[in-house]
C-alpha cells in the first residue's frame, strides 16, 4: 500500500494545537507553545490552559471531537499537533473526521493516544508524523526535540538513517514505515482504524505495560492475523515495562517474538516515551538492515506542493 506525501509546512504557517486525550500539563503546555511560536503561528479553538476536566479527559468527549473537527476544517492550518497523550482520542474519532481529513490533507503529529489519529490518517493513505507533542516539546531538557521535528515538517527530503540498533533477528527489509504504540494498535483490530501491515516496516512502542501485557497485544496482532505479511519489525521504548514478580522482562518477550516470525528484527529506536523520541515520517518507505542495526528513510513525510 502507498500513503501520499502531506503538504509541508513553512516557517510561519498556522499550526493547531489540540486536546483530544488527556489533560495538559499548564507548565510543560505553556514553554511548549512558546517554543512552537517562535517558528510558526499557532492556532487554538479554546483556551488550553482553561479547560474544564471531564476525569482525566481534556474536556467531555463532544467538546474534544469539535476542537479536532475545527482544526480539520480549518482554512488555513496545514498541521495538527496534539498537547498531549494520555487517554481519549479513540472515543472520538470517526469516519467523518477521517474523511475530512482526506479530502483536505495536512500533518498530523503525535505518539502514544494519538496513535488513533496516526492509523486514521494510515487508513486513509496519508503520512503522518510520529513525533513528540506540544507538552513533550516543553518538557525541561527535550527543547532539542524541535530541532529534530523541523526538518521532519518542513522539508521535503529523507531525514537521516538511524544507526546503534540491537540486532533480533538478521536480514533486510523495505517497505511503509507504520506502527505506533502497541496497547493502542492491538486495540484497533476490528475498528477499521488500522492500516495494513503487509509488506510494511512495523515500529513498536509502549510504556507502562508488564511483560506479560506486552506478549498479549503481540499475539493479539498475530491472531488477529494483522501480522501477516510484515516485512520488518522495529522495537522502540519500552519503558517502566519491568516485571514484577516473575523474571520474565519485557525484552525477552519481544526476543522471543521476533525470534518466532521470523523476519527481520531489531531493538533500541530512540521513539516513544523514553528520554528521546525521535520523529518519524510514517506511510514514508524505509529499509531496514537489522543485521547492522540501521534504520533508512528512503521518502519525506511531506511533499513540496
Amino acid at each position: 500500500m502507498d500513503f501520499a506525501p502531506v503538504p509541508r509546512l513553512r516557517p510561519g504557517d498556522p499550526v493547531a494545537v489540540v486536546a483530544p486525550a488527556g489533560m495538559p500539563r499548564t507548565a510543560d503546555l505553556r514553554r511548549g507553545l512558546d517554543l512552537l511560536a517562535t517558528r510558526y503561528e499557532v492556532l487554538t479553538a479554546r483556551d488550553l490552559f482553561a479547560i474544564e476536566p471531564c476525569g482525566p479527559l481534556a474536556g467531555t468527549d463532544d467538546a474534544r471531537a469539535a476542537e479536532l473537527r475545527w482544526a480539520i476544517d480549518h482554512p488555513r492550518a496545514r498541521c495538527i499537533i496534539a498537547a498531549r497523550g494520555g487517554y481519549g482520542t479513540a472515543r472520538i474519532v470517526d469516519r467523518a473526521i477521517l474523511d475530512a481529513l482526506a479530502a483536505d490533507p495536512r500533518l498530523v503529529v503525535g505518539f502514544s493516544d494519538l496513535t488513533v489519529l496516526l492509523c486514521g490518517a494510515l487508513s486513509r493513505s496519508l503520512r503522518a508524523v510520529h513525533g513528540p507533542m506540544v507538552c513533550q516539546l516543553g518538557t525541561e531538557g527535550r527543547e532539542g526535540l524541535f530541532d529534530l521535528l523541523r526538518p521532519l515538517l518542513e522539508v521535503a527530503t529523507p531525514p537521516p538513517p538511524v544507526r546503534g540498533l540491537e540486532t533480533l533477528v538478521a536480514g533486510t527489509a523495505r517497505g511503509p514505515l507504520v506502527g505506533g504504540n502497541l496497547t493502542i494498535l492491538s486495540h484497533l483490530v476490528g475498528t477499521g482504524l488500522l492500516p495494513t501491515f503487509q509488506d510494511a516496516i512495523l515500529a513498536l512502542e509502549d510504556v507502562g505495560e508488564r511483560p506479560y501485557r506486552i506478549d498479549r497485544c503481540l499475539v493479539h496482532l498475530e491472531m488477529a492475523g494483522a501480522l501477516d505479511g510484515v516485512a520488518g519489525l522495529v522495537f522502540g521504548d519500552l519503558v517502566e515495562c519491568e516485571p514484577q514478580g516473575t523474571d520474565w522482562t519485557a525484552r525477552e518477550v519481544v526476543t522471543a517474538f521476533c525470534r518466532r516470525i521470523g523476519v527481520p528484527a531489531v531493538i533500541g529506536l530512540p521513539m516513544g516515551h523514553g528520554a528521546w523520541n525521535v520523529p518519524l515520517p510514517l506511510g514514508a518507505h524505509v529499509e531496514l538492515d537489522a543485521t547492522d542495526g540501521i534504520l533508512s528513510f528512503l521518502e519525506p513525510v511531506v511533499t513540496e506542493s
